[in-house]
């Protein structure tokens, strides 16, 4: 009996070794794995930070009262000419070719790249703020000037995108061109001469969460488009049955 316990004393000291060596690894390869999950979600994780920083930018988006955001008169074209990234200048396609200068705030181009590439196409951005429709829905509202030959009116594209959190990604819901298809020209009776634009930066109704508005000045009067949220995450934009009186838009040096 002595020798058999004397046996077991002399293999015992080998098990443990064995057990610390597999201890050993097992940290070791746990520690591997957690490295190696880490390195892959870290730009996820990053990714997804970028994004709500940038939406959060779209959200709080204020632009000064009297920025110009679309211009298509000849001699603000110079003037509005910047090597900001956030000017376009460009001529629009079709018969007219109308010359422009239009203003798209940075945030919302990187913003609109990450969440649905290659992202927006804008000629310039008419609103970007935050809105909230009677049901108590709140989405980010963009509007922008789309492509068009603008002889009758600017073309409009709107985008409601749902507000995403930590633990969700936002997403566009809708995408629409409010009364694309209206003529204009049977409203106020133009005849097919084009017309010159300036569209200045919508602004958020601070009392009717739902409602915005956004200035246009054209060479025949000036108005203010009623725009609003509405619960099926469709924009409405009212365009005016009358127009004044052209006023005069403010100038390129007041909109920088």
């Amino acid at each position: 009996m002595q020798e058999s316990e004397q046996h077991q004393l002399d293999y015992a000291p080998a098990q443990h070794a064995t057990r610390r060596v597999v201890r050993r690894w097992g940290v070791w390869i746990l520690l591997l794995v957690a490295i190696a999950s880490a390195v892959a979600i870290t730009p996820k994780l990053f990714r997804h930070w970028q994004i709500l920083s940038l939406q959060q930018l779209c959200l709080n988006y204020s632009a000064p009262l009297n920025q110009i955001v679309f211009d298509t008169r000849a001699d603000s074209l110079p003037a509005l000419h910047r090597s900001d990234p956030v000017y376009v200048k460009e001529s629009t396609p079709g018969t007219s070719g109308t010359s422009f200068v239009g203003r798209v705030p940075t945030e919302w181009r990187a913003f609109s790249a990450l969440i649905s590439p290659p992202g927006v196409s804008s000629y310039g951005t008419a609103f970007l703020h935050r809105r909230r429709s009677p049901a108590g829905h709140e989405r980010l509202v963009a509007v922008d000037v789309d492509k068009g030959d603008f002889i009758f009116h600017p073309n409009w594209h709107a985008r409601v995108i749902a507000i995403g959190s930590k633990t969700t990604m936002p997403y566009e819901i809708a995408s629409n061109v409010p009364f694309a298809q209206i003529e204009v020209r049977a409203y106020y009776g133009m005849e097919g001469t084009p017309a010159t634009w300036v569209v200045v930066a919508g602004q958020p109704d601070s009392t009717q969460l739902d409602h915005f508005t956004i200035e246009v000045h054209g060479s025949f009067g000036s108005s203010v488009i009623n725009g609003y949220l509405r619960d099926d995450d469709q924009i409405v934009m009212e365009w005016p049955r009358t127009w004044s009186t052209p006023s005069a838009p403010p100038s390129p040096a007041s909109s920088h």
